[in-house]
């Protein structure tokens, strides 16, 4: 009507069906899609990672001139290269109650190299001016060397060799020198002394004595002669040391037996002809025996 108001309300035209289908189809979509980015991104991420890693070992080679796993210039130049490959050979030289647990390691090399600890004085005596002499040598190395010029790993090996040496080629301080009189003392509370790894030592070797023959059991049966005589000679090392005064507190005694015990459970229990003499046949053997 004339002078009536204009209404200002916009009427919108209905959504066809078609249109609702597709309104429907893009919601669906969005509840698929978002889910998925994190996923996404996270893949993203890891690819830009394995290219930078890939990049950086494929440069590594053209750093200085040599490969990711070569030594440099300057430990070439003051002899560290061969200083470590020969320590690694007269690591078990020197330690061939360890043989057992060398990297790649033959049945043949253990039956021709390996030996249970041995105890007797002159034989610590030996093992300790041998390991003095590699420390000398290695600290000639360190001392006319730069580190800064050599790799983080050089370094690294070069001063965890120097502690080895210092501590006779272990992480006790004293055990194996034949100067600081220990192997005079029956093993301590923790019980990280040589004798407590007699049977450990034995067990990573046995596998490798396993018989064929006649001529493969006589070979075990001195094996486990080697192993009584080592004990033997500790006891009477022990003897020794209560003769000198080299003796520690009642305490430490009682729990250097405990210790013991503790490492030595079957035998301390069953002795020598117990449980723990015949698990030892069986593992050679391959077969129950009792």
């Amino acid at each position: 009507m004339p002078g009536s108001p204009v209404s200002t309300v916009a009427f919108f035209p209905q959504k066809s069906e078609k249109d609702k289908r597709g309104s429907r189809n893009e919601y669906r979509l969005v509840k698929i899609v978002l889910p998925a980015v994190p996923i996404l991104l996270l893949l993203a991420l890891v690819i830009v990672l394995v290219i930078l890693l890939t990049r950086g070992k494929s440069e590594e080679p053209k750093k200085n001139g040599l490969g990711g796993c070569s030594f440099s210039d300057e430990a070439k130049r003051v002899g560290l290269d061969s200083f470590l490959d020969a320590l690694l050979q007269k690591h078990h030289e020197l330690l061939p109650e360890k043989l057992g647990s060398k990297p790649g390691v033959t049945a043949e090399e253990v039956r021709k190299h390996y030996r249970p600890y041995d105890p007797h004085p002159s034989a610590i005596k030996n093992f300790t001016d041998e390991v003095r002499r590699l420390h000398d040598r290695l600290e000639e190395i360190i001392g006319k060397s730069d580190g800064a010029q050599m790799k983080l790993r050089e370094n690294k090996a070069m001063y965890v060799a120097q502690h080895l040496l210092r501590h006779s080629f272990d992480w006790g301080p004293y055990e194996r020198n034949y100067y600081a009189g220990d192997w005079m003392f029956e093993p301590n509370l923790y019980c990280w002394q040589p004798i407590c790894y007699v049977l450990s030592n034995l067990e990573g070797a046995i596998l490798s004595f396993k018989p064929n023959d006649l001529k493969g059991l006589e070979q075990i049966e001195q094996l486990f002669k080697k192993h009584s005589e080592t004990i033997s000679r500790y006891i009477e090392n022990l003897k020794l040391g209560v003769e000198t005064g080299m003796v520690r507190s009642v305490e430490s005694c009682t729990a250097g037996i405990h210790a013991t015990k503790r490492n030595y459970y079957e035998i301390a229990i069953h002795n020598e002809t117990g449980k723990s003499f015949s698990a030892v046949l069986v593992c050679i053997l391959g077969r129950k025996l009792l």
